[in-house]
């Protein structure tokens, strides 16, 4: 676990799939030696389950997400200029909290594909392995832009393409060190 790996909180409204696992707090991360992105999540009342990411099933799910939150405020310039700042507001709102740690002996799956599903309140993704075993997380729109902002940070420093990013999100700054007063 990467010291200070940002961990959101579900907390929508899209209610779960009968019988499917649904994170309820999970932490991402990028591992180095995999060069994939892991989500580690809490699923209530189970031990931690972390999600592996490839870089290509990423590069798909990108545009289907940005899109979705296009969706939520008008259009043009100044729709642009808005989703910059909703990005910039709710990377500033993302609060710290205690990380889902993954360790060694937790289940760990391989995602093979993600379902969209949408709402006007929520995206539900619905990783499925190829043992087609699912596992549930709904985001609203500003759980979703904080969830965004952790990618992008973490595609930056593995050095992944920018590309498949929008413009409105490849503006928003990284957050910087506090700087120490003298």
């Amino acid at each position: 676990m990467c010291p200070g790996s940002p961990v959101l909180q579900t907390g929508t409204d899209y209610p779960s799939m009968p019988g499917m696992s649904q994170f309820h707090k999970f932490t991402t991360e990028y591992v180095a030696t995999e060069d994939r992105i892991r989500i580690s999540g809490q699923i209530e009342q189970e031990s931690p389950l972390s999600i592996w990411l490839t870089q290509r099933l990423l590069q798909r799910l990108l545009p289907v997400l940005t899109g979705w939150l296009e969706q939520q405020s008008p259009q043009g310039v100044a729709g642009e200029i808005g989703h910059t700042f909703a990005q910039q507001a709710a990377r500033t709102a993302l609060t710290p909290q205690e990380p889902v740690n993954a360790s060694a002996g937790e289940s760990s799956r391989l995602a093979s594909a993600i379902d969209v599903s949408r709402s006007a309140q929520a995206v539900r993704l619905t990783f499925r392995d190829q043992d087609d075993q699912s596992t549930e997380l709904a985001l609203n729109a500003t759980q979703l832009r904080q969830w965004l902002n952790i990618v992008h940070d973490l595609y930056t420093r593995a050095g992944w393409p920018l590309d498949s990013w929008p413009d409105w999100m490849r503006s928003t700054p990284e957050p910087q060190p506090p700087k120490m007063l003298q």
